[in-house]
């Protein structure tokens, strides 16, 4: 019995009629898995059973050569078709096969060579030594020439390496468990599957890469970073979260979900991960410029781009205002432009936007105050002044006794300066007072007016934050000028909230205004990608991923994903609205429509998006409005950096998003825990603002007051009737 017959044997007792015919998709199921017992690979079995067609090739000299099967009759390989779908007896007599005597002197086809197991690929292989230097690089230490990184921060490059490496190595042990019975895994509960993958991989890596990342802190029962590596315990849970997440699908409990076997090749955002997730060399530039971190080629062959993010409090902006507002101005231009308005529309509400909004607002705000203090402080008979002398005067006499070695003077000392030790304190005292060499003979009050004289106050920044120190710090409650030094105090400290106000004034005054911005931050999540509507880097589909270290019910809480399905369900919940947005979605991506049928479907699309969000002037965010009330997807303010630094321009996903792109839009119907760490979350941030409202005798209105105050009581109560 020779080598196809043997292999004939072993399952042709089980066709209906005897015999397999490989036109019965049950007899192709029967050869493919009589071909693993065998020792072929999944990807041989693939390309040898596809179909079975009999074929000759044309040769050189316009003969046909002898037939043999290939999986699918091809005309321009210069194939001439013998037979279409041909039966197992047509395939032995084409190779030729009669007995075991055949097949050891070569007459016989032998399997195909078993292609290389998954993963050991050049291309994988390289993308393999990029992923496991990056995971494990050292703070401090140099690059090898060799390796090429993106501009990303470091810390996020080994977050994301640690998620496509712990893909990669998931996939090998399932492939090595299931590879050659899939059926057994499709058989297994979404429970039971993830009880598999913690088990057998999921534990052990988590546990690998948190060793890497941190120290464990036995007091607290957990990994703490030791900037030893710039991976991160938070980006490691965040990993395996998010590797859950995505390779265990179920058609009801994580229909999102890619599934691990539905995957065929991974590969990081290198030229080698590119090319070995089937991204073609055509393609390769515009998947880099892509949003895609990470790509993935499924069995079916498509490729599907993912962006990685570490939690759902994604930041679209969370620099200085001055590197931030000109890339917001650009990008808003770009989107408007693509959106078909015209130049100089376009021009003139970003010129608006600048007036309004710009860091000039918060420049000529600081300049004005501290011209202001200045004035304040000339003036000789000003109380804001004596008592600003009184307090330097003080703070002179302190240091020269703590000098001398009085120990009491000296604590009092660094206490009105703020320093930790002698040379730190008079070093903040020095612009005003000049050095010590400098000190005999002259009062106070002559000393301070000589530095008056060099006109600094008005032009140096850092001059305003010391001087400023010492009215507040030197200016007591009883004082009756305590008011006073508030007041000046205040007008430098408004500036970043009255900076925000701008931002959101400049959204008000024109519902058009309004509507770029939310255009704005629609393209920063991606959602033209998302949909469909333009090109995710030469992909089929991009996926948002979001981690999440939390701990959900029993379990490690799943992270979020933020497809098509996610998103409309978010935005539009159940009903005729996402009938009609998925309904045009679905019209958007037919080939048969024309392009300005396919612009219309997306624009209404796009418009019925932007009609749910809504800017909510007095919390100052932007969100969506459902029947049970209003949550706020997005954050936009200029943040507080602290004379004499600009503020820090934010923009950046609420904790809500990603939590509803999981569990649904209404939080009474998450998990009792996931709505308790929501609510939570919530009232640290109230009380965080009202910490900021009040501090150091800052001033504000009742109303502002009454208002935060409302929120951390209503919250306090969302959390206590949370059920358990």
């Amino acid at each position: 019995m020779n080598y196809w017959d043997k292999i004939l044997e072993g399952f042709s007792f089980k066709s209906k009629g005897g015999a397999p015919d490989f036109t019965n998709p049950n007899d192709r199921l029967l050869l493919r898995m009589e071909l693993f017992k065998k020792g072929w690979s999944d990807e041989a079995v693939n390309e040898f059973l596809h179909e079975v067609d009999l074929v000759r090739k044309k040769q050189d000299d316009g003969s046909f050569g002898s037939s043999y099967p290939v999986k699918q009759y091809n005309p321009d390989k210069g194939q001439k078709l013998v037979k279409k779908d041909a039966s197992a007896k047509d395939v032995k007599k084409a190779l030729g096969v009669k007995d075991d005597d055949d097949l050891q002197k070569g007459k016989d086809e032998k399997p195909r060579k078993v292609e290389p197991e998954k993963g050991d690929s050049p291309e994988s292989k390289e993308d393999d030594r990029y992923l496991n230097y990056v995971t494990k690089r050292k703070r401090g230490s140099k690059k090898p020439d060799d390796i090429e990184l993106g501009l990303g921060q470091e810390s996020s490059q080994a977050g994301e390496a640690a998620v496509v490496d712990g893909m990669k190595k998931a996939t090998k042990t399932w492939e090595k468990e299931f590879g050659r019975d899939p059926n057994r895994w499709n058989e297994m509960s979404y429970e039971d599957k993830k009880g598999w993958l913690r088990n057998n991989f999921l534990s052990r890596y988590r546990n690998e890469m948190l060793e890497v990342s941190g120290t464990w802190n036995e007091k607290k029962k957990k990994y703490e970073n030791n900037k030893e590596t710039y991976l991160e315990p938070e980006w490691v849970e965040s990993a395996v979260n998010s590797l859950e997440r995505i390779l265990i699908q179920d058609n009801k409990d994580n229909p999102e979900a890619i599934g691990i076997e539905n995957i065929s090749n991974i590969g990081w955002d290198t030229k080698a991960g590119r090319k070995e997730a089937g991204i073609s060399q055509d393609n390769d530039k515009a998947a880099e410029d892509g949003p895609g971190d990470m790509f993935i080629k499924t069995k079916d062959g498509s490729v599907i781009a993912l962006s990685l993010k570490k939690d759902g409090k994604v930041a679209l902006a969370n620099k200085t205002y001055k590197q931030e507002f000109p890339k917001i101005v650009e990008s808003m231009r770009k989107q408007m432009l693509s959106d078909g308005m015209s130049e100089d529309e376009v021009n003139k509400i970003l010129k608006d936007f600048e007036d309004s909004a710009g860091l000039q607002v918060w420049q000529k705000g600081i300049q004005d105050a501290q011209d202001n203090l200045e004035k304040e402080l000339l003036d000789t008979g000003s109380q804001t002044r004596k008592d600003l002398i009184a307090t330097l005067g003080n703070a002179k006499e302190l240091y020269l006794r703590a000098k001398n070695g009085d120990k009491e003077a000296e604590e009092q000392f660094l206490k009105l300066t703020g320093k930790k030790n002698l040379e730190n304190g008079f070093n903040y005292l020095k612009p005003y007072l000049g050095d010590e060499s400098t000190w005999g003979g002259k009062s106070t009050e002559q000393l301070f007016d000589d530095y008056l004289s060099t006109g600094k106050l008005s032009k140096t920044a850092n001059h305003v934050k010391g001087i400023l120190r010492y009215i507040v710090n030197g200016t007591s409650k009883d004082n009756p000028n305590y008011d006073k030094s508030r007041e000046l105090y205040n007008e430098f400290r408004q500036w970043e909230h009255k900076l925000t106000d701008e931002f959101y004034g400049f959204l008000q005054k024109d519902k058009k205004n309004e509507r770029v911005f939310k255009r704005f931050l629609l393209g920063g999540i991606h959602l033209d990608e998302v949909l469909g509507f333009k090109d995710a880097g030469g992909v089929d589909s991009l996926k948002v991923l979001f981690g999440s270290g939390e701990k959900g019910e029993g379990s490690n809480e799943l992270g979020s994903m933020m497809d098509v399905t996610t998103f409309t369900n978010l935005f539009f919940g159940d009903g005729q609205e996402k009938d009609l947005a998925l309904s045009l979605i679905g019209k958007s991506r037919d080939s048969n429509i024309s392009d300005d049928e396919r612009k219309q479907a997306q624009q209404e699309v796009l418009e019925m998006v932007m009609d749910k969000l809504e800017v909510d002037y007095e919390t100052n965010t932007i969100g969506i409005r459902h029947p049970n009330g209003y949550y706020p997807l997005f954050n936009t303010k200029a943040r507080s950096r602290g004379l004499p630094t600009p503020p820090q321009l934010e923009i950046l996903h609420t904790d809500y998003t990603a939590k509803a792109l999981q569990h649904g839009w209404n939080p009474n119907s998450w998990p009792p825990l996931i709505q308790k760490n929501f609510y939570t979350k919530l009232k640290k941030e109230a009380e965080e603002d009202l910490k900021n409202l009040t501090a150091d005798g800052a001033s504000y209105t009742q109303e502002e007051l009454d208002s935060i105050q409302k929120r951390i009581s209503s919250l306090e109560k969302q959390i206590k009737s949370v059920k358990k």
